[in-house]
């Protein structure tokens, strides 16, 4: 079994510090099961980031 968990906040920001630019990929497979990574998390993720 697939499965699939998301990063905590604080931890995606201290990946990203340096950054200037990033892409943000959902996924329609486990993600979208376990409401992880589908299109309303992957929309909300860019929102928190603007």
């Amino acid at each position: 079994m697939i499965s699939s968990e998301l990063k905590p906040f604080p931890e995606i920001l201290r990946y990203l510090e340096g950054k200037s630019r990033m892409l943000v990929v959902g996924c329609e497979g486990c993600a979208e099961v376990s409401h992880t990574g589908d299109k309303p998390q992957v929309l909300e993720m860019k929102q928190k980031l603007e």
